[in-house]
C-alpha cells in the first residue's frame, strides 16, 4: 500500500473541493491519501442543509465571507485560515477509520495536546470542547473522511457566521448539532507537516515527503475545473437547498408564505394571493435577483401595485 499526503497551494474553498473530488475520483487500489489545505473565510454547508437556518448570510455578506456547500452531509462550519482542513482518501476496501483517528491523536500527542476525546462522530474535544468535527462521502468503489482543525480561527466570526434567527415552516433541511468550540493555539505549518509526517510515519513510508498541490497547475484537469466550476454555481449552493417554506408580513399586515424547491417558489398562498392574482406569475422563479427584477418588472406591467410586488420581492430575497 502506497501512503501519499498533499497539501493544497490554495485558499480557494471551491478549488480544494475540486481538487479532493479529483482524488477521490481517481485513487487507485494501492493508495491511501491525505489532503491537507486552509480556505479563506467561509461557511461550508453539508449537502442536504439549508443556508437560511444554519448561518448569517446578511453578516456574512458584510463580512465577505463566502457560502460553500460540499458534496459531503454532516453540519455547517466556518472556515479561514486559522482552521486546517483534512482527508482521508482511499477505495472502501482499504478505508480504517481507527487509523484516521490515530492519525489525527498521534499528532496533537506529538505538538502538546493530551487528553483528546473522541466522541460517535469522529469529532475530537479537548476539556470538553470541539476541536474538530468530520463528516463522510462514499462511492460505489471510494470513501473519503474529511474535517477541520480549529487552530487559531476568529471565533466570533465563527459564532456570528452559524447564528440564525430565521423561522421557517416545514423545513426539510438536516440540522447541524451545536458545539461550543475552542483553539488550538497551534502553528498553521507546523501542524499540518507534524500530521503529513506522522501520516506517512504510520505508513511506514520511509523517508517520504509531503507534496505542494499548485492551483495554477490543476486547474489544466478537466475533473477539477469542471467540477470547481459546478460547485461555484448559484445552482449548486441555493438551487440544492432542500424545500421549506417561509411566511412574509408585507405591507398592511399582509401575510404571504412563500413555498421554495430546490431555490425555485414552487408554491404561494395567503388571502394576498387571491386579491392579486398576478402573484401567481412568481411561481417558477429561482430566489435569485436578477429573476426576481425580471418577474417584478412583469408583473408590474401587467398592472399590479408596484409598492406591493416591490416589497414582496425584497423580503423574498432570502438568499
Amino acid at each position: 500500500m502506497r501512503y501519499r499526503a498533499y497539501f493544497i497551494n490554495s485558499f480557494d474553498p471551491w478549488f480544494n473541493l475540486a481538487v479532493e473530488n479529483w482524488k477521490f475520483r481517481t485513487v487507485s487500489d494501492d493508495e491511501i491519501t491525505l489532503l491537507l489545505w486552509v480556505n479563506s473565510p467561509c461557511v461550508v454547508l453539508g449537502r442536504f442543509q439549508n443556508p437560511l437556518i444554519e448561518c448569517d448570510l446578511d453578516f456574512m455578506k458584510k463580512k465577505s465571507i463566502s457560502l460553500v456547500r460540499r458534496q459531503s452531509g454532516g453540519g455547517t462550519v466556518y472556515h479561514d485560515s486559522g482552521n486546517l482542513n483534512f482527508s482521508f482518501i482511499s477505495r472502501k476496501k482499504n478505508f480504517n477509520q481507527k487509523f484516521n483517528n490515530s492519525c489525527l491523536l498521534q499528532t496533537l500527542e506529538k505538538l502538546g495536546i493530551k487528553d483528546v476525546t473522541v466522541n460517535e462522530r469522529n469529532s475530537l474535544y479537548v476539556e470538553g470542547k470541539k476541536i474538530s468535527g468530520s463528516a463522510y462521502k462514499e462511492s460505489a468503489f471510494a470513501k473519503f473522511h474529511h474535517g477541520t482543525l480549529l487552530l487559531n480561527s476568529d471565533l466570533e466570526n465563527l459564532q456570528r457566521s452559524l447564528r440564525s434567527t430565521v423561522n421557517l415552516k416545514d423545513s426539510r433541511g438536516i440540522p447541524s448539532v451545536r458545539d461550543f468550540v475552542i483553539n488550538l493555539e497551534m502553528d498553521l505549518v507546523a501542524t499540518y507537516k507534524c500530521m503529513a509526517e506522522t501520516f506517512l510515519s504510520m505508513g511506514q513510508e520511509q523517508g517520504a515527503k509531503y507534496e505542494y498541490l499548485c492551483e495554477e497547475e490543476l486547474l489544466e484537469v478537466d475533473m477539477v475545473s469542471t467540477y470547481k466550476d459546478s460547485i461555484c454555481s448559484w445552482d449548486w449552493i441555493y438551487g440544492e437547498t432542500p424545500k421549506f417554506s417561509k411566511e412574509i408580513v408585507i405591507k398592511n399586515n399582509d401575510h404571504l408564505i412563500v413555498g421554495v424547491k430546490k431555490g425555485v417558489i414552487d408554491f404561494l398562498e395567503g388571502e394576498i394571493v387571491e386579491r392579486f392574482c398576478l402573484l401567481n406569475l412568481l411561481i417558477g422563479t429561482k430566489i435569485k435577483e436578477e429573476e426576481l427584477i425580471k418577474a417584478k418588472s412583469k408583473i408590474i406591467r401587467l398592472g399590479m401595485d408596484q409598492q406591493v410586488i416591490e416589497d414582496i420581492v425584497e423580503k423574498i430575497l432570502f438568499f
